[in-house]
This record gives C-alpha cells, structure tokens and sequence, in this order.
C-alpha cells in the first residue's frame, strides 16, 4: 500500500480494516491531487456484517469503494448449501443492495481460495450463476 502501487487511474488496497480509516481520506486525497484524471480507489474489508463496512464508508467519506464481503459470503453459503439456499435472501445484509455506488462485487478473491485464511469458496460450477448475480445487482 505505497504511492507506487497507483497505476493509471485506479488502486485496489488490500486489508483496509488494518489501516486508521482518517489515512486513506489523506492519502486518496494527495493521490487524487496529483492525478489529471479520477482515481478508482477500492478496498478489501472481509467483514460479513454490512454495518461494519458502512462504518468504513461513512469514516472515510466514501472515498474508497469496498468490494462486497458480504455478498461474497452470500455467494458462498448459496453455492454450498444448493438447492436448499434461499435465492430471495441472496442480496441480503449486502453492501450492493444498501450501497450499490460504494460496491465492488466479487466471485473468487486470492484470500477465499482453499486452504487460506478467509477459506469460503464459491463452488466453481456456480461462479458463472454468481456472475451473472453481480450482473444484476450492477444494474439495478
């Protein structure tokens, strides 16, 4: 998480929540000072609760966009129980659903893969149904 990591008007941040929120409102700032051009910005916060990530949105005056731990997680609790998952709940308790400006979603992160420490794996034959789920929710 340096400067040098900026690359041609986006930066993806891996483990916000390790980071005093008040930095990123600097950082982005002097970042976006020094730019021609709009700066993506997008954190990773694995957080199942939506509370918690809008508490990083409001503390950083939505400066940074999250990616959706919160669906993921939804995705994977889907994909994992099958036919008895509840597809109406799917965007429940989601960031897209409350926030969908502020949402980046996702299907597969390197943190979620097996054997990792967020291990919660969209089982790979749904991943196309997932997709097409984040289609959706982009476009409402």
């Amino acid at each position: 998480m340096v400067p040098g990591d900026y690359r041609g008007g986006w930066i993806s941040v891996d483990a916000v929540k390790h980071v005093q929120s008040g930095f990123f409102l600097e950082w982005l700032n002097h970042l976006r000072s020094q730019s021609n051009q709009g700066l993506f910005a997008v954190g990773e916060y694995w957080s199942y609760h939506l509370e918690v990530l809008m508490h990083f949105i409001e503390t950083t005056n939505e400066q940074i966009m999250l990616f959706d731990a919160s669906l993921y997680y939804n995705f994977s609790d889907a994909s994992q129980q099958g036919k008895d998952y509840d597809l109406r709940k799917t965007f429940d308790g989601a960031l897209v659903q409350e926030r969908p400006e502020l949402a980046v979603t996702l299907v597969s992160n390197h943190d979620t893969q097996p054997l990792q420490s967020l291990e919660s794996v969209v089982v790979a034959s749904q991943k196309v149904f997932c997709q097409s789920m984040n289609h959706r929710a982009s476009c409402n």
